[in-house]
Parts: C-alpha cells; sequence; structure tokens
C-alpha cells in the first residue's frame, strides 16, 4: 500500500486530534473551559442565576423567588450549550448563622456525626430543622482540640425556594 501526502496529512490531522482530546481543555490554546455548576445566589428580593466556569461566575438571570421565577431560571439553565449537571444554592453570610465550638481531637475521626449529634446542643436547632456544614478552623494537639466554625442555614428559609426549583425539574447538588 503506498501513502501519498494527503493520506498521510489526514492520518497526521486526526491522530493529532485524538492526541488533543487526551489534554486537559485548559491546556489547548483558544480552548473555552466549560462551566462546572449553575448557582443559585438567595437573595433578599429573589433568586439570581450565575454560570461558573474556572471559579468565575457570570449573570444569567434574576427572578422572583417562586414558581414562576423559578420556571424562568430554568429555562435561562435551558439555553446554556452543554450546560453543567451540578447546581448550587448559594445563601449570603448575612443569612446564616454560625456558631464556633471545641471538640476533643479525637472527634476529627467522625467529626461530622458528631455535629449532627450535638446539633441540639450547640444551637437552638435539632438536626433535622437545619443545613448545615461545617469548617475546622485550628488543630491544637498539644492541647487535644479542634476548633469548628459551625455554619447553619434553617430549613424555612431556604425550603421554600428548593421546593419551587424542584417543581420547576431543577435539583440542588448542594447548599
Amino acid at each position: 500500500m503506498e501513502l501519498n501526502q494527503a493520506t498521510l496529512m489526514a492520518f497526521l490531522r486526526w491522530w493529532l486530534k485524538q492526541l488533543s482530546e487526551l489534554l486537559p481543555r485548559g491546556l489547548l490554546p483558544g480552548a473555552k473551559q466549560r462551566p462546572d455548576a449553575f448557582v443559585i445566589d438567595v437573595e433578599h428580593d429573589g433568586v439570581a442565576l450565575w454560570l461558573r466556569r474556572d471559579g468565575a461566575p457570570s449573570k444569567l438571570a434574576h427572578a422572583a423567588a417562586d414558581d414562576a421565577g423559578m420556571r424562568d431560571l430554568a429555562d435561562a439553565m435551558a439555553a446554556v450549550e452543554e450546560g453543567p449537571h451540578l447546581l448550587l444554592y448559594r445563601v449570603p453570610r448575612s443569612m446564616q448563622l454560625s456558631k464556633l465550638s471545641s471538640f476533643p481531637l479525637a472527634a476529627r475521626r467522625d467529626l461530622a456525626n458528631v455535629l449532627g449529634f450535638e446539633m441540639d446542643r450547640e444551637t437552638p436547632f435539632g438536626r433535622g430543622e437545619v443545613y448545615w456544614d461545617y469548617v475546622v478552623l485550628r488543630q491544637d494537639s498539644a492541647a487535644g482540640r479542634l476548633d469548628v466554625e459551625l455554619l447553619i442555614v434553617p430549613r424555612p428559609f431556604i425550603d421554600p425556594v428548593i421546593e419551587a426549583s424542584r417543581r420547576a425539574g431543577m435539583h440542588p447538588g448542594a447548599i
């Protein structure tokens, strides 16, 4: 079989395309990173939809936090070509509760469960009344203590927004 120049060039183009698909998109010249998440900001006057790409958000829409507003956001999400599958809800710090706590260092192994069991002792809420997460601020091996910031969002604040978005066909990945 004899290879002519056109056949060889076609093979090289195909081969380079195959190799380029193995590289992270950010390494290719002129490549645009795919968005990694939609973010819904829950605000005092409604909700805002953002598209996050490489950590940089761009605002797509603003709407009321009701069924009609959420349908508008769902439509805006559907209009994004190759949109991400992850949907995050962001609650402003002013609408979150925060509690600093200290625990024995041994709690580090299963800290999420320890915090869940201690929720009603550490806060005025039961575990099922809030969405929560935590940040380890400091680990003091000498004192055997672990300092933790507990971040809390009461369900009555965010659940109506989540339910309206679910009715519009959107499903949260995280708050």
